[in-house]
C-alpha cells in the first residue's frame, strides 16, 4: 500500500463547509478512503454497533464449534458462490439461482484472495 503527502487545500480546513471536496481522489488508498469517510461523518461503509453484535451472535458459537471439532466447514472456492452442496439446499428453500454471475476479481487483489 503507499501513500502520499500533499497540502490540504483551504476549503478542506472545515471539512463541514465542503465535504465532498475534500473526498481524496480515485487512487488514494482504501485505508486513506475510510479515514477520510469517519472524518466527513459517511457512515455508509461501516456497520452500526447493533449490526455488530448480531453478527457475533451468529459467528461466534459456530467459531467455537469449528474451533471444538464439532462443525466441519466445506471449503470451496474463492470468488465462487459458495460450494456445490448449497445447491440443493437453495433449491429446498426454493431459490432459484441466477447463471449471470461472473466472478471478477479485483484489480487490486494480486494474490486472488489468499
Amino acid at each position: 500500500m503507499r501513500s502520499t503527502l500533499g497540502l490540504t487545500p483551504p476549503h478542506c480546513w472545515s471539512i463541514h463547509t465542503h465535504p465532498a471536496a475534500c473526498l481524496p481522489t480515485a487512487a488514494a488508498s482504501p485505508c486513506s478512503l475510510l479515514c477520510t469517510f469517519v472524518l466527513v461523518g459517511d457512515a455508509q461503509h461501516f456497520v452500526r454497533r447493533d449490526e455488530l453484535r448480531a453478527a457475533w451472535a451468529i459467528f461466534t458459537p459456530l467459531l467455537h464449534e469449528i474451533d471444538a471439532g464439532k462443525a466441519d466447514p466445506e471449503p470451496y472456492p474463492y470468488g465462487s458462490r459458495g460450494p456445490a452442496s448449497q445447491d440443493k439446499l437453495l433449491a429446498d428453500a426454493g431459490y432459484i439461482r441466477s447463471t449471470k454471475y461472473v466472478w471478477r476479481p479485483h484489480p487490486l487483489d494480486e494474490d486472488g484472495g489468499k
